[in-house]
């Protein structure tokens, strides 16, 4: 209990640094206000381009470990102001790490209370999670729908291995960078979020995230 309660302090504090260093946050995570600001974040990287680079990566790494909404909208930004190449590598490598370090806060302060409750449950499958719980990592970052954080921490408390979660968790993010990010080089073009996830895209990306599943029942049956 004492390092579940340490767990919610530091999402807390982390929450209270993310605020206090990025004070309107909707102006990297909404399509208006990143519109508004796309000329002025654009000289700025001009004339400071590292200063920008770092405040981009720190931001977007603080977006991928906390449980707070527009992480994708992120690499919307990054496709605006760097370009589609640095965006695609600038986003999908903060999100990466961001990911990882929800990952260990999860695994140091709650996977042993997971495991003392549930612990004959989980032993019954650990061996086989290293395969069943990558595809379902991969499945959960291919869907829209499923929020970085709750996908961390799922995966955390889980006998999931470090290595595996983050490379699933960099390929299986990459097609959502590559989307947004493209949608950001041609900002001036877009005048809604359907004209980024239309149901078209949205739809390519379910049947994306089931397909691992589908490969695995052939394999078993055939």
């Amino acid at each position: 209990m004492k390092k579940i309660l340490t767990f919610v302090l530091i999402i807390f504090v982390l929450l209270i640094s993310l605020y206090l260093f990025f004070p309107d946050v909707t102006l990297f995570t909404t399509l208006e206000h990143i519109k508004a600001s796309h000329d002025k974040w654009v000289a700025l990287y001009q004339q400071k381009p590292f200063k920008i680079i770092t405040l981009f990566i720190v931001f977007n790494i603080f977006m991928a470990m906390l449980p707070v909404p527009g992480i994708s909208m992120i690499s919307l930004l990054g496709g605006s102001i760097f370009g589609f190449v640095p965006g695609v590598i600038y986003s999908s490598s903060a999100t990466a790490i961001g990911n990882l370090a929800g990952f260990f806060i999860a695994r140091y302060f709650l996977q042993d209370y997971v495991y003392a409750r549930y612990g004959d449950k989980l032993n019954l499958f650990r061996s086989s999670f290293q395969v069943e719980g990558t595809m379902a990592l991969f499945s959960f970052r291919l869907f829209p729908f499923v929020p970085s954080f709750v996908a961390n921490l799922i995966m955390g408390v889980s006998p999931l291995s470090w290595w595996n979660f983050f490379w699933a968790s960099w390929v299986g993010r990459i097609p959502m960078v590559l989307v947004y990010t493209w949608s950001g080089v041609q900002i001036a073009k877009v005048r809604s979020l359907e004209d980024i996830l239309s149901p078209g895209i949205v739809i390519a990306f379910i049947l994306l995230a089931g397909l691992p599943w589908f490969f695995r029942m052939a394999i078993r049956k055939f």
